[in-house]
């Protein structure tokens, strides 16, 4: 006979709980439980609750005890649970409530946080693809060892961007095959690392047209900027000629002497084999074959000798090599009027300046001849990298370009900063002159030199 008492009592228990709910629902308004869900993800139970959902709480718990069922204290938990679960609902109904004690609470305290992170980030400069948030280094790849230019100019230009403040940089030489293993580890970088890698950009489109182990796509790669870039020059020692002094020679006595006197010039680049190959397909007074090089794996090696008087000249890069009076002195400036960064640059530093474009060489070839053969260092990101990422990128490098301790810096290291700072270009204009390169390597493909090593 105990069995309907047992039965009654939780049925009493049930209807006792259900106007306990609707009770206090009809106590806290909407408002006060849109504060209790703001603040139930803050802090304690004890501390969210409107002071008229305790005391009706308490009342009940009192009435409760009264009815000295043991059991009954258990529904109550139950009871209080729902009336906790009641308060916190944001829309009021029933369904809800059944819901809020598990996926409500965790869809407030995860996508409402997961929305205000993804605001943070776009007020920084970017969506939820930008900047890895577990990234915050930029790595520079040079394709040298430490002391080369072509390691020493990116670690400057790294050490003046402005990068955001958590956001640091480093230099890593990654020297080897002509600079390959810096590409193709830039290449095959995940596209969201933040990481870089300078290299000079005839070399890195050359070698992608005839090494096997070349793995990029030069067009693929995202172009941040092109910096000292800077026109290219011939020049010749009093060593071991008739020269005397700056643009003493016009273009014909140059290539009747490389004929017959057999001149011989150094190089490191292959830039500079470049510049020798479009001379002596289209000079009509000259032959393939007639301009002998030298390589040399250092400008420094190469100077040694033709200071000794066993090389005649260099095919080097005009700003460098200009003060250099004590090796050889600059005869013919790769560039024209077309080219105005360069041709001004020129110009500033001697007015007397020859031009290719103001000799007898073709002119219709010596637009391609300038378009090959000036270049600089670029620096790449790898294929696919978020325009935010690479906007972050181009910010930092124009802040560096506008310092005038980069300019101090380039002087301290390499001297004369009006012949070595270059030109560079950033964003947009560095994809122009990238995709100029490209095509203009391709188009003259059969020039490409066969005999650097």
């Amino acid at each position: 006979m105990r069995e309907p008492r047992v039965a009654g009592s939780r049925a009493a228990q049930l209807i006792f709980c259900i106007l306990l709910i609707r009770l206090l629902r009809q106590s806290v308004g909407d408002e006060s439980r849109s504060i209790a869900v703001s603040r139930l993800s803050k802090g304690s139970i004890f501390e969210n609750y409107h002071i008229s959902s305790i005391i009706i709480i308490l009342v009940a718990i009192v009435g409760v005890y009264v009815m000295r069922r043991r059991k009954v204290m258990s529904t109550i938990g139950a009871g209080s649970a729902m009336i906790l679960a009641g308060c916190a609902g944001d829309e009021g109904s029933g369904d809800s409530n059944s819901d809020s004690n598990g996926d409500s609470n965790s869809d407030s305290n995860g996508d409402s946080n997961g929305d205000e992170n993804e605001a943070q980030t776009a007020a920084e400069g970017g969506d939820s693809g930008s900047w890895p948030p577990d990234r915050n280094t930029v790595e520079f790849l040079t394709p040298t060892s430490p002391g080369d230019t072509r390691d020493t100019l990116p670690r400057l230009w790294a050490n003046n961007a402005e990068y955001p403040e958590e956001i640091t940089t480093r230099v890593t030489p990654t020297p080897g095959a002509g600079g390959l293993i810096a590409v193709n580890q830039a290449w095959n970088a995940d596209s969201g690392t933040g990481q870089t890698v300078a290299q000079g950009m005839v070399p890195m489109g050359i070698a992608q047209l005839t090494n096997e182990a070349a793995q990029y796509d030069m067009a693929e790669f995202e172009q941040i900027m092109a910096f000292q870039t800077k026109a290219r020059a011939i020049q010749i020692s009093p060593h071991s000629t008739s020269v005397e002094d700056h643009w003493d020679w016009d273009w014909e006595t140059f290539t009747s002497k490389v004929k017959e006197e057999n001149l011989r010039f150094g190089a490191t680049a292959i830039t500079q084999f470049l510049l020798r190959n479009f001379i002596e397909r289209y000079d009509p007074n000259l032959e393939v074959g007639d301009i002998e090089i030298v390589p040399f794996d250092a400008g420094g090696n190469a100077r040694a000798t033709i200071e000794r008087g066993d090389l005649d000249g260099y095919f080097g890069g005009y700003g460098p090599n200009y003060p250099r009076d004590d090796f050889y002195y600059t005869q013919f400036v790769i560039a024209s009027e077309d080219y105005p960064a360069y041709y001004e640059q020129a110009q500033t530093i001697d007015e007397d300046t020859v031009f290719i474009s103001d000799t007898t060489f073709p002119e219709e070839r010596a637009k391609a001849m300038i378009d090959a053969t000036i270049d600089g260092l670029a620096l790449h990101a790898p294929p696919g990298t978020p325009s935010d990422v690479l906007t972050i990128h181009e910010d930092a490098m124009t802040a560096a370009s506008e310092k005038e301790d980069l300019r101090a810096s380039v002087a301290n290291s390499l001297g004369a900063v009006e012949l070595n700072f270059g030109t560079h270009f950033i964003g947009q204009e560095a994809r122009d002159f990238a995709a100029n390169k490209i095509q203009t390597l391709q188009d003259n493909s059969d020039l490409i030199p066969q005999d650097f090593s």
